[in-house]
Order: structure tokens, then sequence, then C-alpha cells
């Protein structure tokens, strides 16, 4: 075998390692975004479920805890709610009877023209108290 032969075999398994090495790569490259696909379409499917368990009064509530910690008034109130929560928006007609009886139950009160959370109850309050009940 001459010398030239011989250095072309050399550079011709070199590439074929080089190959392999890439196949191996581009597996698990494949892999790893699958996963990352399905933990999206799982985290949006929960994401979903979650928001879809949620009564107007629960998105209210976050809200005031959440955001509002010094109190809002209505619309702002409700453009928080349908920016957060777009999937099942919250119509404007539908918000003020959410938040008369929230406030003759107890849980939120008119100060100032501005609703704010009276304390906090038993019941979930915040979006990570909201996600811990539905466990």
């Amino acid at each position: 075998m001459s010398n030239i032969e011989e250095k072309l075999k050399q550079e011709l398994q070199i590439i074929s390692n080089k190959i392999k090495d890439l196949d191996s790569e581009k597996k698990k490259i494949k892999a790893a975004l699958d996963a990352v696909r399905g933990f999206s379409d799982s985290f949006d499917a929960t994401v979903k479920r979650q928001s879809s368990d949620m009564t107007f009064k629960d998105k209210i509530k976050i809200a005031l805890s959440e955001k509002f910690t010094e109190g809002a008034i209505s619309n702002d109130i409700l453009d928080y709610c349908n920016e957060r929560w777009p999937e099942y928006p919250i119509k404007r007609s539908s918000l003020s009877p959410q938040l008369s009886r929230l406030k003759v139950d107890g849980v939120i009160d008119l100060a100032d023209k501005k609703w704010v959370l009276k304390e906090k109850s038993s019941e979930a309050s915040t979006s990570e108290d909201f996600e811990n009940m539905l466990r």
C-alpha cells in the first residue's frame, strides 16, 4: 500500500468517526427536544386546566393578592385578569356581581374607590395556593 493510500484511509477513518460522533450528538439533541416539547405540551395543558378550573372570584382574589396588594379599581382588576388568563376572558358585566359577592362574603372590601383583599382566608388567594388545592 502506498503512503498516499494509507493517508487517505486514515482521513476516511477520521471522517467516519466524526460522522458517528455527530450522529450520536444528533440523537441526544433530538431526544432532548422531544422531552422539551413533551414538557411544554404538558405544562400548557396543566395551565389551561388550572385556568379553566378557576372561578372569576378565584381570579379576582389572585389579582388582589399578587398584583394589587394595595387595592385596585375594577377596570384594573378586569384588565389584569384578562391579560393573565386570556383564554377565559371576564366580561365587564360579569365582574361587578363577582366583586359584590366577594364583598358580601367578607373576602374583599371597597375602600377609597378601590377593591382590597381583607385578609388571607383559608381559600386559595394566590395562584400557588390554587395550584396546591388542585393537587
